[in-house]
């Protein structure tokens, strides 16, 4: 009987211990989520159903959610690959942030891009005229030099570098080296920027000079910085003149020009024809060198003077024979002037122009500028003003020729005529230059003619005498001698009385700067 009983304890040890065994097979260690959903309280309560309530025809599968008062909860399905998501309220969407870079900073950066347009047309502008129009550093600024103006925005956009709306008291334009700027406290030249370059600068309402190249921002400096900045650029060196050769000055300064030139010899730079030279004793010229070129001499112990070109030695000709050949090249003629049209000598260069053009007419004659041996005619025919015509004419023994022929194609007449006639005195050209202003210059405008009749200054065109001009001004004389410049205002002629084409110029230079000559007939 215990034996019985013994083996029945240990079945059932068995048995439990299997049991207890297949379930903790069966379990994986779960971690717990943190701050779990909570369901809607009738979800968590479970409605114990009677086994006899459940039938085939619902197929409930086990373990689905059960029917609650509310209805049938349906599962929520989820793959391996999909983990819990946060929900976002609809206050945590990210917006369009909006620009929250203070005023200032925003007025700072536009005013920069202006800078840099401003620079950039500068340089541009520079690199493609800044040579042919003599354009300049003058105390720091960009300069141009042969107009006698400062360059300013308005010059970039009459030129077509930049276009409109930058005020020119709004921004200075300087020509610098990066370098000079790049000392100054707050400066922050580009690379690119360190040479003689053009630069914009502009005045901030703390004083301060904000400035920028073409290459980007080049820093922000105080005004004492920017004025030192300029005066190193400051081209007043005190009184200009030429050095008399009996000056101790005069000396020293050729001593220092023989030190770099490796000798203390005394050089002179010379540009004569090298035929004239050569008519000379003692000259040997190249023959590459028989026009105008350029020549160096060295004055001898013995007062002769040694000459050579770059094709080689160019002779030896005693100091009465170098001065003479100077004097050939002695550019004053006496007295310069412009030639009043009453004079008799007037009417005689005329004539001899007319030879020239093989016709004797009447010219409508803008002026004569002459000296005792040059006289430079500026004229138009009467039939067409616009046909503005330059001529320059050598005086031989009181007979005018023309021997150098319409100048009005030349853009750069001083290097020209300097090279035909290198006795010519530059000064005696005009300030216009006629090539320049040729394609501008028409002989009518109807809107004018019809402007003259409105305000009853004519009855028709054929009171008008001379009328030429440009589409901006305009000057006519009429057959009762009246004198009149038109210009416009916003697009519209305005008309003033003047005495005389004197007064006419000097009316319209006042308003230009410019020498307006080429359109005002010479009476």
């Amino acid at each position: 009987m215990s034996n019985k009983k013994f083996r029945s304890v240990c079945l059932l040890t068995g048995i439990c211990a299997f049991l207890v065994s297949g379930c903790n097979f069966g379990s994986q260690e779960e971690t717990p989520e943190a701050d779990p959903p909570v369901q809607d309280t009738q979800q968590n309560i479970e409605t114990e159903t009677p086994d006899e309530e459940v039938t085939a025809e619902e197929n409930i599968p086990i373990g689905a959610p059960e029917e609650s008062e509310v209805g049938i909860i349906a599962p929520s399905i989820h793959t391996e690959d999909e983990s819990p998501k946060t929900p976002v309220s609809s206050s945590s969407k990210r917006e369009p942030v909006a620009d929250t870079k203070p005023f200032w900073q925003s007025e700072n950066t536009m005013q920069l891009n202006n800078l840099k347009s401003v620079a950039s047309a500068g340089q541009s502008a520079y690199n493609d005229l800044g040579t042919k129009l003599g354009w300049i550093c003058k105390n720091g600024k960009l300069y141009a030099y042969y107009t006698g103006q400062t360059v300013t925005t308005d010059t970039l956009v009459s030129n077509g570098y930049l276009e409109s709306g930058l005020s020119a008291d709004d921004y200075e334009i300087l020509l610098v080296d990066g370098r000079d700027l790049a000392e100054y406290e707050g400066a922050e030249v580009p690379a690119e920027s360190m040479n003689l370059c053009v630069f914009a600068a502009s005045k901030q309402s703390d004083g301060t000079y904000l400035l920028a190249s073409a290459a980007g921002r080049a820093g922000q400096i105080s005004s004492v910085s920017y004025n030192r900045l300029l005066a190193r650029y400051n081209q007043n060196h005190g009184t200009m003149g030429r050095l008399s050769s009996a000056s101790a000055e005069y000396g020293r300064i050729l001593n220092f020009v023989g030190l770099y030139e490796g000798s203390l010899e005394d050089y002179e730079i010379l540009l004569v024809d090298g035929r004239d030279l050569a008519e000379y004793e003692g000259a040997e010229v190249p023959a590459e060198s028989m026009n105008l070129c350029v020549f160096a001499a060295s004055k001898q112990s013995d007062g002769t003077y040694l000459l050579a070109s770059a094709a080689g030695r160019a002779g030896q000709i005693s100091s009465v024979s170098y001065n003479r050949l100077l004097a050939r090249y002695n550019q004053n003629h006496g007295t310069m002037g412009r030639l009043s049209s009453a004079s008799a000598e007037y009417g005689r260069i005329l004539n001899f122009v007319g030879l020239y053009e093989g016709s004797l007419e009447d010219y409508f004659v803008r002026e004569i500028r002459k000296d005792n041996k040059y006289a430079v005619v500026t004229f138009s025919s009467k039939k067409n003003t616009a046909d503005v015509k330059q001529h320059v004419l050598r005086n031989d023994n009181n007979f005018w020729e023309v021997v150098y022929t319409n100048l009005q194609n030349v853009y750069y007449p001083v290097t020209s005529i300097n090279r035909a006639l290198p006795d010519f005195n530059p000064s005696l050209l005009p300030d216009y230059n006629l090539a320049v202003w040729k394609s501008y210059i028409v002989r009518r405008d109807q809107s004018l003619v019809n402007t003259m009749i409105s305000k009853r200054l004519i009855t028709d065109e054929s009171q008008i005498y001379y009328q030429c001009g440009t589409d901006q001004y305009f000057y006519m004389v009429l057959t009762n001698g009246s004198r009149y410049v038109a210009y416009k205002i916003d697009g519209v002629w305005q008309i003033t009385h003047v005495n005389s084409d004197y007064e006419a110029n000097n009316f319209i230079s006042a308003r230009t700067g410019q020498d307006y000559g080429f359109i005002l007939l010479d009476d």
